[in-house]
């Protein structure tokens, strides 16, 4: 491990320690420690063990990923989901609650930005939509079962956990931040060929069709609201631009309170996320050079916007059903 790593390690631990607690006795007693030890792991002789990070981590209530952020260095640390010990159903919601924090805490916020990059309705978008929830579920499942693909959507349920989850965050339109969002101009195309694929295997009916399909149409309709207003109902800024090129991959860059993260999505099971601030600061690069290539029609360009949002209703009235 990186000893600038360790250094910064050691720091967080000091700085988070009680007034008065020697950190000795502290490392001793948390990590099962004799003396010699301690010290060898503070003068750098040894270093810590993963394990023991994370009992540090769980103890004094810091996170690794930032904290290995915070060291200088060109390597970014990314959060990934999909391929863990835990159940497919525990990580699936593990990643909507790293997906939805920055919505679901709204304490001591002066500053939110969000800048999203769409070729698909975006998971950010489906709280409130229990059918489409659940349809992204079921290509989560779908894709990370490794040896059963012939079980259907119909007989999938959607956790408990998960629709009290998606109906506790608030759709964009209720929030204070300022959104840029940047879309391909078939945002609902990739969305409904995952349908059509699914339909022509017969793992989904034709009322479970009719089900996503209206929840795709309200959140169209409310993506619609939403530009045409140009703010948010709490008054942040809204922009949304037209990309005239294929967007490569859904992805958020969200600025809380000057604390950057980075999201990116590889469909659908594959969530990526990162603070690292280098990334980030490129990420953010990446997004604003979309702009280049693209219309805005936020507040403004009726004529576009008019025939953006009729291209998506044609697509979802020739859906199957």
């Amino acid at each position: 491990m990186d000893r600038k790593f360790e250094k910064t390690l050691i720091a967080k631990i000091l700085s988070l320690l009680p007034a008065g607690e020697n950190p000795v006795t502290f490392l001793m007693n948390t990590l099962s420690l004799s003396r010699e030890s301690v010290y060898r792991r503070i003068r750098g002789d040894n270093m810590f063990t993963f394990g023991e990070i994370i009992t540090l981590s769980k103890t004094l209530g810091f996170s690794i990923d930032r904290l290995a952020d915070s060291v200088p260095d060109n390597n970014a640390v990314f959060h990934l989901f999909g391929d863990v010990d835990t159940s497919p159903e525990e990580t699936f919601l593990q990643m909507l609650h790293i997906l939805y924090n920055p919505w679901l805490n709204n304490q001591h916020i002066e500053k939110r930005e969000v800048t999203l990059s769409l070729n698909k309705i975006y998971p950010l978008l489906y709280p409130g939509h229990p059918h489409l929830m659940k349809f992204f579920y079921y290509q989560w499942m779908y894709e990370i079962q490794k040896h059963q693909y012939n079980f259907s959507y119909d007989d999938t349920e959607l956790p408990q956990s998960v629709l009290e989850l998606s109906q506790n965050v608030p759709w964009i339109t209720l929030q204070t931040f300022d959104v840029t969002i940047i879309s391909e101009k078939d945002m609902v195309v990739n969305t409904l060929r995952k349908v059509e694929y699914f339909h022509r295997r017969n793992l989904i009916s034709a009322a479970s069709i009719a089900h996503v399909k209206n929840d795709l149409l309200h959140v169209i309709d409310q993506i619609e609201r939403f530009i045409t207003m140009g703010n948010t109902q709490q008054g942040g800024r809204v922009e949304f631009y037209l990309s005239m090129f294929d967007i490569p991959s859904n992805s958020i860059y969200a600025n809380i309170n000057g604390k950057t993260t980075s999201f990116l999505w590889v469909d659908p099971a594959n969530l990526m996320s990162t603070s690292n601030p280098t990334y980030c600061a490129m990420h953010l690069r990446w997004l604003e050079s979309l702009k280049l290539y693209a219309t805005s029609i936020a507040r403004s360009n009726y004529m576009a916007q008019s025939e953006f949002f009729i291209r998506q209703r044609n697509f979802l009235d020739s859906i199957l059903v």
